[in-house]
C-alpha cells in the first residue's frame, strides 16, 4: 500500500472520530466552496497570463457566468467566516495542516514516493 493512501485513511480516521457527520459536513462544505471558487478564478487569471494559449473548452457566458459563481462562492466562504467563526477555522486548520504534507510529498517526486 503507498504511503499517501495509509496517510488518507489516518487522517480520515481522525476527522471521522473528532466530530459529528453535521460538523464534517460543515467542514468538507467549507473547503469545497472555497476551492471551488479560486478553481473558476484561476480561468481568469490563465486568460490574462496567457492570452495566447490554445482553448479545449469554453467557459459558457464567460466572463459573466464565471464571474457570478466566484462572486457566490467567496460570499459563502466570506459568511461562514463571519456567521460561524469555529467552523471557518476549523475547515482552515485542517486545510492548513495538510501544507506541510503537501511540501514532503511534492519534495519527494514521483519516482521517489514508489
Amino acid at each position: 500500500m503507498r504511503h499517501e493512501t495509509r496517510l488518507q485513511r489516518l487522517v480520515l480516521a481522525v476527522l471521522v472520530l473528532s466530530g459529528t457527520l453535521s460538523q464534517l459536513v460543515s467542514y468538507t462544505g467549507f473547503a469545497v466552496v472555497l476551492f471551488s471558487a479560486v478553481a473558476v478564478a484561476a480561468v481568469f487569471d490563465l486568460r490574462i497570463r496567457e492570452p495566447e494559449a490554445p482553448r479545449p473548452f469554453r467557459a459558457w457566458g464567460y466572463p459573466w457566468a464565471p464571474a457570478l459563481f466566484c462572486t457566490v462562492g467567496f460570499a459563502i466562504v466570506l459568511n461562514t467566516i463571519v456567521q460561524a467563526p469555529g467552523v471557518a477555522s476549523a475547515g482552515l486548520g485542517v486545510m492548513t495542516a495538510g501544507v506541510p504534507i503537501y511540501w514532503w510529498m511534492r519534495s519527494s517526486g514521483p519516482a521517489k514516493r514508489r
